[in-house]
């Protein structure tokens, strides 16, 4: 072998070794997977229902509903944190009653979930 042929083989596993495996990304999970199951007004009270489907495989950091009377509602809009029957932040469904809302008001709802990688969103609800 002469050394182009040589040199090709070593970067070529080089390269090999340096992508293969495992990325920092993928290592430590996804973003958990939660949907906002539905919302019921009576009166000035809001039920609001949500399900954790998936943690994604990293530990939990809150979960929740969040509500505002503008759209694109995040966890920093009026977050109601919650915790599941189940220890910690275990997977299934979880009610909260939010009481005193205003009458005749336009609000926008959805259920949250974080994670160690990140904040995922249930599909925001607009009620009145």
């Amino acid at each position: 072998m002469n050394r182009v042929s040589i040199a090709l083989i070593v970067i070529s596993g080089w390269v090999l070794l340096s992508t293969s495996g495992c990325s920092k990304d993928e290592s430590q999970g996804a973003l958990p997977t939660i949907s906002t199951d539905y919302i019921e007004v009576n009166g000035t009270q809001l039920t609001m229902a949500g399900t954790l489907s998936s943690d994604g495989g990293t530990n939990m950091v809150s979960r929740g509903f969040c509500y505002d009377t503008q759209p694109d509602v995040t966890k920093n809009n009026n977050p109601v944190f919650t915790s599941n029957n189940n220890p910690g932040y275990g997977e299934g469904q979880e009610i909260w009653i939010q009481y005193n809302l205003l009458p005749n008001t336009k609000y926008y709802v959805r259920a949250f979930a974080e994670n160690s990688r990140g904040v995922a969103y249930g599909e925001e609800l607009e009620i009145t």
